[in-house]
């Protein structure tokens, strides 16, 4: 796995198209990738505003290419491998954890097809995100909410829209595995629209 800096130049008309539409960012870094889909190389992406500037982390199985980012006003300035993070994500392990995700559940989980609903309370989003956290391989040890955002875009004639809510706080490995498994493929819904990459650093 690959992070990738990306620093987003905000007067170029791309990236302000990006910004208000999600689906225009989410074609826009697939185009880095050649045609790769976004679950085959694991592409995950999250939008951290800056005082004057807004930044864009990238994880994927393979290197964008920078010349396919830059002529839309993406500039790559930095890049690292994360695989040497798995020998130390081992069971027991405590991290700070920073994440933006849509807490959700479908409304009729029969139906294949079914509308997924955001969580309106604090009680339900904490309790989501424990059931998330037992998935993944890792416990909640505190959390605390910084707030909601509305996503919006639209797919073709179809319009897209969704709350997504900022989370950080501690987490405890329980499951190596079942954990770097969800570190690089992301948690909960919507991770082609910016959500579900955990922001990881040492408590």
């Amino acid at each position: 796995m690959i992070l990738t800096k990306i620093s987003l130049e905000l007067r170029h008309p791309s990236v302000r198209q990006c910004l208000r539409n999600c689906q225009d960012m989410h074609r826009n870094l697939m185009s880095a990738f050649g045609g790769m889909a976004r679950a085959e190389n694991s592409l995950l992406y999250r939008l951290v505003p800056r005082k004057d500037s807004v930044d864009l982390y990238l994880s994927s199985e393979k290197c964008p290419h920078a010349e396919a980012l830059g002529k839309n006003g993406f500039t790559v300035v930095a890049q690292r491998s994360l695989d040497p993070l798995k020998k130390i994500f081992v069971a027991g392990s405590r991290w700070r954890f920073d994440l933006v995700a849509m807490p959700g559940k479908k409304e009729n989980s029969e139906r294949k097809n079914s509308r997924r609903v955001f969580l309106r309370t604090p009680e339900e989003r904490a309790a989501w995100l424990t059931r998330k956290g037992e998935q993944n391989g890792f416990r909640v040890l505190g959390v605390q909410e910084w707030g909601e955002s509305n996503v919006w875009g639209s797919r073709g004639d179809s319009p897209l829209s969704f709350v997504s809510v900022h989370f950080s706080g501690v987490l405890e490995v329980t499951d190596s595995g079942r954990f770097w498994s969800g570190y690089c493929h992301g948690i909960g819904a919507e991770r082609a629209y910016g959500m579900g990459m955990l922001l990881i650093t040492r408590p």
